[in-house]
């Protein structure tokens, strides 16, 4: 079993899993990039793209919900490797298939599946690090992984800049199964087979022991929590850069596709360093609180207007990025924070509950934002965020060099 155990920073399921997430990444970005292009060619006005384009981002996001949940307890039940067959598959085919789409109920259609079959990927792909890489390469891998992978957010602009949108969506879909093929001959995981083999199968991916352990529930929100700043950020100060500059009085509008793509930038950057942060503290805690921390002053730098023109702003989408890289650190942070019955359940439906989270924020915005205004409305979700941030960052245990062969019952 060794063998398995030992794998080094550079080896190959850390690199396809790296390469996985850069698909994963360019799918999730890839609607917000050409989504009033694409609606527009469906023959939508401006005002139904706002709205049914709000409909598609929130189906995405309720698929990415559901398969985080179905995808995380099979990962537990099956094994790590067969979920990341059947949520590549599942996510490539739909992605592939949305490019010849003509009528806006199949586009919805096509991307709540695509995102329920991207749940899979990320979080099955770092629960299958964990458990096969060395120890003390942990860290590294994690964000060399996330690091490069979410320069596929770039990619997709790039490759939208210089396509049309249905072309990109087709090379999403077979970036999706090239993928697939490169995974075909990966083994599983030795402490998956080891437990599979040693406890009950009702305590393997188990949602009564997620939700109704006391302990094992606390634990699991306070890595949610952790992570909330992160979308909040995103969500209101770069998706929404259009609304947000615009009430901070900004002359000239912004594009949201390039704060989009310099927020990916920066997050690849702020992801390829965490993790050596986090081994050269011998602490994830610590980092997180310091880049969480960084985040808040960034926000409120940003409500006081300090970033007043579009080339500021664009800065800003850099910089926020960056700071916001402690997501590596939130996933191997969730993934060694739970026994290997439950370490895919959690690793794969966290990420995608944070993601989820959007929903909230975005509606929330949308029934305050009449009543007190856009900036107003952002300082009350903010303090709601750090408030949530707070408590999550101090009651979090501490997961640096943690040994992942034990179970949760």
């Amino acid at each position: 079993m060794k063998e398995h155990q030992e794998h080094s920073l550079f080896s190959l399921p850390v690199l396809i899993a790296m390469f996985g997430y850069l698909v994963d990444v360019y799918d999730i970005a890839i609607f917000g990039i050409l989504r009033v292009e694409s609606l527009q060619d469906l023959g939508l006005n401006a005002e139904e793209i706002s709205v049914q384009g709000t409909w598609i981002i929130n189906l995405q996001l309720i698929g990415m919900i559901l398969g985080g949940f179905v995808f995380g307890i099979l990962g537990d039940k099956w094994g790590r490797k067969n979920i990341l067959f059947t949520s590549i598959f599942i996510y490539s085919t739909a992605t592939l298939l949305n490019a010849f789409v003509h009528h806006i109920e199949m586009y919805m259609i096509l991307r709540f599946i695509a995102g329920f079959g991207l749940a899979g990927e990320l979080g099955a792909g770092i629960t299958l690090m964990a458990e096969t890489v060395k120890k003390k390469h942990r860290s590294y891998a994690t964000s060399l992984i996330t690091g490069i992978g979410l320069l596929g957010g770039s990619l997709a602009f790039l490759v939208y800049d210089f396509t049309t949108w249905r072309t990109a969506l087709f090379i999403g879909g077979v970036l999706g199964f090239i993928l697939l093929f490169a995974r075909a001959k990966f083994l599983d995981s030795h402490l998956f087979e080891k437990t599979k083999n040693t406890i009950k199968e009702t305590h393997l991916g188990s949602l009564k022991l997620l939700f109704f352990r006391k302990e094992i529930l606390k634990k699991y929100l306070f890595c949610l929590g952790v992570a909330v700043p992160i979308q909040f950020f995103y969500g209101m100060f770069i998706f929404l850069a259009n609304e947000m500059t615009k009430a901070l009085g900004f002359e000239q509008p912004v594009e949201v596709g390039v704060c989009v793509l310099w927020y990916f930038v920066g997050n690849a950057i702020g992801d390829l360093f965490s993790g050596p942060l986090s081994f050269y503290f011998k602490s994830r805690k610590k980092v997180i609180r310091l880049l969480t921390t960084g985040l808040f002053i960034l926000m409120i730098l940003t409500l006081s207007d300090v970033f007043n023109t579009t080339n500021l702003y664009y800065a800003l989408s850099l910089i926020s990025g960056i700071i916001a890289g402690y997501w590596a650190l939130f996933l191997i942070t969730t993934s060694e924070n739970f026994g290997t019955n439950l370490r895919a359940t959690a690793t794969v439906s966290a990420p995608n509950i944070v993601r989820g989270i959007l929903i909230f924020f975005f509606i929330t915005y949308q029934t305050l934002k009449p009543i007190y205004g856009v900036i107003h409305t952002v300082i009350i979700l903010a303090i709601i965020c750090l408030i949530i941030s707070i408590i999550s960052n101090w009651k979090l245990k501490e997961s640096f060099g943690k040994d992942l062969d034990y179970h949760d019952i």
